[in-house]
């Protein structure tokens, strides 16, 4: 059985091809959040390790910073590098998703109450969910 690539072996391989490919739009795109992810990961054995939780986040963050972009300049043009980084995150749980976790969290026990839920959701779907859409699907009909 082969291993799953981590997100940031991912973002490095792909890099590695558009490089040769000559894409430079998203080798820059690509470069930078990788070069990011590099410059803080973490040395466990004198290997550089990123989790893919950090990988999440610091992607999350570009896709937030192109967003606020677009807003102020108007500029649509942004949108290319928000794909572009969309390719590398984790299936987002949908609303429906949720309200299933949280129903069959509640009925075994394991989810009580909002705080619970949410670490429910930290422990087994980090990084797969959006934590605003979490509170309302909680504080939808409890």
């Amino acid at each position: 059985m082969v291993a799953e690539m981590s997100i940031f072996e991912n973002l490095k391989a792909e890099l590695n091809k558009s490089r040769k490919a000559r894409t430079s739009a998203r080798t820059r795109v690509l470069s930078t959040v990788v070069g990011e992810l590099a410059a803080n990961a973490k040395v466990v054995d004198g290997q550089k390790v990123v989790t893919d939780e950090e990988a999440v986040a610091l992607i999350k963050e570009h896709i937030r910073g192109i967003e606020d972009l677009v807003r102020l300049t108007k500029d649509v043009h942004h949108y290319a590098e928000k794909e572009i980084l969309e390719e590398f995150l984790p299936h987002q749980l949908t609303k429906d998703e949720l309200i299933l976790i949280k129903r069959a969290g509640m009925s075994k026990g394991r989810i009580t109450d909002l705080k619970s839920f949410m670490a429910e959701l930290k422990q087994n779907w980090t990084g797969q969910y959006n934590g605003k859409l979490a509170v309302e699907v909680w504080n939808e009909s409890v």
